[in-house]
């Protein structure tokens, strides 16, 4: 069976980023990481890499509880409304966000985990022959923001700034992550990111348009919005409950 275009490859993909938790409880798909203050943050399953590289480029967005976060992110990867239209053409991509649907949050640690994602490259939606070609990469970090109140609620941690070296140290070595930080922005606040592996795909495929949906050759279907020259993408993983939002604008 071919690669389901639509999908990116990351209905698996939405779940490589660490399902962090501000708790040293393994969530089921942790490869990673015990109890105590080392353990602030647990992983998910491997992370993926690969493919051939995307051209174009695109803006990063982000998502805290809501699609298309806060700020600048919200105005470059805003909520999509479903409204169809014909996508024949190239779109470069400009914004992703990614949405956990249902976060489960640690007491003491709410609000403490964000994600955020750069999605880099074209769709090319051939019309007269219904084949679409993606050559994309899409890359995903966590962020956490773990405070005093955060760090006393993990078994262990005092502070946060005695929680910060240990998460560094904890996902340094991580094969989930291309790059692991920690840092103290405030006296009582650490700033973590951890960025994963890039996510490539490059594959052609068919695809029909049903209404507000796009379906793919395999079935899957997303929901998608051309308004003018920008073209917006959504669909839901259900096996992790996290949703992605893309943003593409026309190619002139």
């Amino acid at each position: 069976m071919g690669q389901r275009i639509l999908t990116l490859a990351f209905g698996a993909g939405l779940g490589l980023v660490a399902s962090a938790s501000c708790s040293g409880e393994d969530d089921g798909s942790s490869s990673g990481g015990s109890g105590g203050a080392s353990a602030a943050a647990n992983g998910g399953s491997d992370a993926g890499s690969g493919g051939n590289a995307a051209q174009g480029g695109g803006t990063s967005g982000s998502s805290a509880g809501g699609v298309g976060g806060e700020g600048a992110s919200a105005n470059l990867c805003p909520a999509l409304d479903p409204c169809g239209g014909d996508p024949d053409g190239t779109w470069t991509a400009r914004a992703a966000c990614i949405t956990d649907l249902d976060p489960m949050e640690e007491p003491g640690c709410e609000g403490a985990i964000t994600r955020t994602a750069t999605l880099e490259g074209t769709y090319t939606f051939f019309g007269e022959t219904n084949k679409l070609l993606t050559d994309v990469v899409l890359t995903q970090t966590v962020v956490l923001n773990v405070d005093d109140r955060c760090a006393r609620a993990m078994n262990g941690a005092a502070t946060a700034a005695i929680a910060c070296p240990l998460l560094e140290e904890q996902y340094a070595d991580s094969p989930q992550y291309d790059s692991v930080s920690c840092e103290m922005v405030s006296p009582s606040l650490c700033h973590c990111e951890l960025v994963a592996p890039p996510q490539a795909q490059q594959v052609l495929n068919m695809y029909t348009v049903e209404g507000t949906q796009i379906v793919d050759a395999q079935g899957d279907a997303v929901d998608f919005c051309v308004n003018d020259a920008e073209l917006g993408i959504y669909f839901v993983d259900e096996q992790v409950n996290r949703g992605l939002t893309m943003w593409f604008e026309r190619e002139k």
